[in-house]
């Protein structure tokens, strides 16, 4: 066996790197996220730098300069094409499991529980008329 760092998928990291920043609050360093990272798995700092640099390049993370540093949140922006695009993907690669995990994970938050109700609620208003 080798001590090479973990080499998954950059989309995994990047669904990581997110998680970590989601579950920690509003503003979090490279540092930071890279501490909960390496909790799990061995990977280099660089790498997740780079990673959150292109995340923030493509709008899923807001970055602000302090110093020689950054810091980095969920953009408040959300980009509903891009959205659709990934369930897209989802539901064609893994079909009725992935509507099961997102239904799952809906569950664990009131807001997304709520919206979702809202949304299939409206959609059957609409299939009365």
């Amino acid at each position: 066996m080798t001590d090479a760092p973990d080499r998954r998928g950059s989309g995994e990291l990047s669904d990581r790197i997110v998680d970590a920043i989601r579950a920690g609050g509003e503003w979090h360093s490279v540092r930071d996220v890279h501490s909960v990272l390496e909790g799990e798995r061995r990977i280099a700092y660089t790498t997740v730098l780079t990673v959150m640099q292109r995340l923030a390049q493509r709008g899923v993370l807001d970055h602000e300069r302090i110093g020689r540093a950054g810091r980095y949140r969920i953009s408040a922006t959300v980009d509903p094409t891009r959205a659709r695009s990934l369930i897209d993907q989802a539901v064609n690669r893994f079909g009725s499991v992935a509507i099961a995990q997102f239904v799952e994970r809906t569950r664990e938050d009131p807001e997304l529980l709520a919206e979702l109700r809202r949304q299939l609620d409206m959609e059957v208003d609409s299939d009365e008329c």
